[in-house]
Formats: C-alpha cells, structure tokens, sequence
C-alpha cells in the first residue's frame, strides 16, 4: 500500500460487487482506510505506481495473525478489453528430467 510500504496479495473476489482482499499481511502491519494501493512492479511484470485501488475496510483475521483488508478497485476490472496471463516456463524437475510441454 502507498503510505505504509506494505506488500501482500490482491485477490479478487466475483460477484455482483466484485471486492479485491488484500492477503498475507501481519497484524502490525499500518494499513488504514483510504490508503492508496499502488502496484510495487516487484514481479518485474507491471510498472511500479500502477493504482490498484483504495482501502476500503480494515480488520484483524479470527487468529489474530495478519489483517482482512477489503480494498476498492480503483476501476472497472470487468469491463477490460485486454488482459496479459502471466504463465512461467516449466523448470527442470528432480534429477533433471524436464516436463513436457503441451
């Protein structure tokens, strides 16, 4: 997230009001409603600075290990014209046997 430099997972969850949740970030993490999401470019996939969206609900998951952040999309991502899917190369497998590809 912009402000606090937080990284984690965005999932999209479908439905009538599609909702991204913001996964695998600690509970002492500082993410507060209304923080911006930027893109990281991390994965060296998408630009850095790319607005995901904004933070919408933050709260403490039932274990109290890390934090349920519901984050408002920053557009319509079901109304996209193009889309790039990111599939890796198969890598070598145990003793060097390499996966055969279809």
């Amino acid at each position: 997230m912009g402000r606090s430099r937080v990284d984690g997972v965005l999932q999209w969850e479908f439905g009538d009001r599609p909702t991204l949740n913001l996964l695998y970030v600690s509970a002492r993490e500082d993410v507060k409603k209304g923080d911006l999401g930027d893109d990281l470019g991390a994965g060296g996939i998408f630009p850095e600075g790319v607005r995901v969206g904004t933070v919408a609900k933050v709260g403490i998951a039932e274990s109290g290990l890390t934090k349920e952040i519901s984050v408002e999309a920053g557009g319509d991502f079901r109304s996209l014209e193009e889309v790039m899917v990111y599939m890796p190369r198969a890598r070598a497998t145990a003793r060097g046997c390499r996966r055969s590809r279809p």
